[in-house]
């Protein structure tokens, strides 16, 4: 997969120019695969990458020692941003990820946590 065949004019400026070697990783594991044939929008595509990438990132940090506490605030400043909707695009690509990478447990964990402050973070 080339990254120009992503829809990176509706991608968040971080992932504007996302490393091959990642997408690599992401289509070895059938993410990309996976994203292209759920979704049909180019908006929806960008979304599921940007939360393909960003569970790439956690799985990277922690799988380097990382504290789990670290990316939970990151995974709660993105909830703010997608207007508490946990079944959008961005969701649905980072659980799909974190899950192909054996991150147990990460994902839901933080929906819990969430849930159980909603109102309070």
């Amino acid at each position: 997969m080339e990254v120009g065949e992503l829809p990176l004019d509706f991608m968040h400026k971080e992932h504007s120019e996302p490393r091959q070697w990642i997408l690599d990783s992401l289509e070895d594991r059938c993410i990309t695969d996976y994203i292209f044939n759920k979704y049909i929008s180019p908006e929806d595509i960008a979304d599921a990458f940007d939360g393909a990438f960003t569970g790439y990132h956690i799985y990277e940090h922690l799988d380097k020692g990382g504290k789990r506490e670290f990316w939970l605030v990151k995974v709660l400043g993105w909830y703010e941003n997608f207007h508490n909707c946990f079944e959008s695009p961005f969701y649905e690509g980072l659980r799909a990820t974190l899950d192909s990478y054996g991150v147990d447990g990460f994902y839901e964990k933080a929906v819990d946590f969430i849930i159980d402050n909603k109102g309070k973070l």
